[in-house]
């Protein structure tokens, strides 16, 4: 009742979850350890009278590209406060309807004492076999836009814009640009999604807040903070789908506008963990660690360029693997010999992330 979750209708296993104002009243679940009182006026009608939850049996959960999210999601999940995904989704595979003649849908729960924002994009099976496309900006052909899948609680002033320089080592292909990894046709200026994550300058150094954005072709990315409590300094940790964690060599100080870059030095990174491109100019996170990459967005890979990562990129040469695909570490959006190459490289010299 106070964890974050998605549902396709289900509050929780044998139960839909409806709005308190539409359950029945009829067997409410009572809060064993005390936690929920209801006490305050603002929390609306008391679990006790309704709570909202109604026995049924509504249809399973179908991730599809988001296997990684249960360890965000857990009842004890220390991994972070974010995830996103370009082409995943969580869906009822074989059609959900709502447990009263209203039809709502359950679609997740989430529960913080910090900011929440979000986007969604949905899509409905009609009973004609086909679909219809709901989406929260920039409509394409029949999609029917809904300014409410986009939700903010906060102002929209930005605190916080962060400017990061960086280059990914597989994606250079010289004179300061990269490939365009996600939509070379459509999307030229666009090399790939990066999250930057802010760790605490002390001991254990734990995430404090994270943000994505898109790194574009020629290593510039700024990430945007609505966050109005951040203050001090932080370590800067660049995550990537393929390249190996990489934090910043000291905690910065934060400022509005502030730039940073990885691409200058080695030492720009903690550790000097940086590789020099072919041609000498720049700095780049090292590619290869795509082992568990399918959960990249929110830094699932287990930080070594090793055998797990060389037995996935072996598999995937051999199946010819195009498009966007983690194995792809060298953003042309086939998996063929030179990322081989790259991996090859990388294990060979045991790659591992590096942090305080």
């Amino acid at each position: 009742m106070l964890d974050s979750w998605l549902s396709v209708g289900a509050s929780c296993a044998n139960n839909y979850g409806v709005l308190k104002s539409e359950d029945n009243g009829l067997s409410n679940v009572i809060n064993a350890d005390g936690i929920l009182q209801n006490n305050d006026v603002v929390a609306g009608i008391p679990l006790t009278t309704q709570d909202g939850i109604l026995t049924g049996t509504p249809q399973a959960v179908t991730m599809v590209g988001l296997s990684g999210i249960i360890s965000v999601f857990g009842n004890v999940s220390q991994i972070g406060n974010i995830f996103s995904t370009f082409n995943g989704s969580w869906a009822a595979l074989n059609g959900s309807t709502g447990a009263n003649s209203t039809n709502k849908i359950l679609i997740g729960q989430f529960t913080t004492d910090g900011v929440f924002t979000f986007e969604l994009n949905i899509q409905v099976g009609t009973p004609t076999g086909g679909v219809q496309q709901f989406v929260a900006k920039n409509p394409t052909g029949s999609q029917i836009q809904v300014p409410s899948l986009i939700y903010r609680n906060v102002p929209q002033k930005q605190l916080f814009n962060i400017n990061i320089n960086a280059m990914i080592q597989g994606f250079y292909i010289g004179s300061g640009l990269m490939n365009a990894s996600i939509d070379p046709v459509g999307q030229p200026g666009n090399c790939d999604s990066i999250h930057l994550f802010l760790a605490n300058a002390a001991s254990p150094y734990l995430s404090v807040d994270s943000f994505a954005s898109i790194l574009l072709t020629n290593g510039t990315a700024q990430f945007k903070s609505l966050r109005t409590n951040l203050g001090g300094s932080y370590y800067l940790v660049l995550r990537h789908r393929n390249s190996i964690e990489t934090w910043s060599a000291n905690a910065v100080l934060l400022t509005d506008n502030m730039n940073y870059s990885f691409t200058a030095s080695a030492n720009s990174a903690y550790g000097d963990n940086l590789i020099l491109t072919d041609d000498g100019l720049y700095y780049a996170l090292y590619s290869g660690d795509v082992s568990d990459a399918s959960n990249a967005m929110v830094g699932f890979q287990d930080g070594i360029v090793e055998s797990q990562d060389y037995g996935d990129m072996e598999n995937a040469v051999n199946a010819t693997k195009l498009g966007y695909v983690p194995e792809d570490i060298t953003g042309d959006q086939v998996v063929e010999s030179a990322d081989y190459g790259f991996m090859e490289n990388n294990v060979f010299f045991t790659i591992v992330k590096m942090r305080p």
